[in-house]
């Protein structure tokens, strides 16, 4: 099953994080996924690991990646592939 993990910054910032969440959930209306989880490269959870294990655990079998992240700097690069 298809299921989508997209992949934000984090903060410690309840704010931001709200802010990225309402983003995502409006994107996601969109997407004819219904499957799917947001998770953080930092400071918040869940983290990527954990976001690909619960989309495993109900059922994925092929997960697409979005990153959301304000810029194409060094987590882009670096953590994402």
């Amino acid at each position: 099953m298809q299921a989508v993990l997209y992949v934000s910054h984090g903060s410690r910032v309840e704010e931001t994080r709200k802010e990225a969440v309402a983003c995502i959930e409006k994107a996601q209306a969109h997407v004819n996924v219904p499957l799917w989880k947001i998770c953080y490269l930092e400071i918040a959870s869940p983290n990527v690991e954990d976001g690909v294990e619960e989309l495993v655990q109900k059922g994925a079998t092929e997960i697409a990646v979005i990153p959301v992240l304000l810029l194409s700097a060094g987590h882009y690069y670096k953590d994402l592939p």
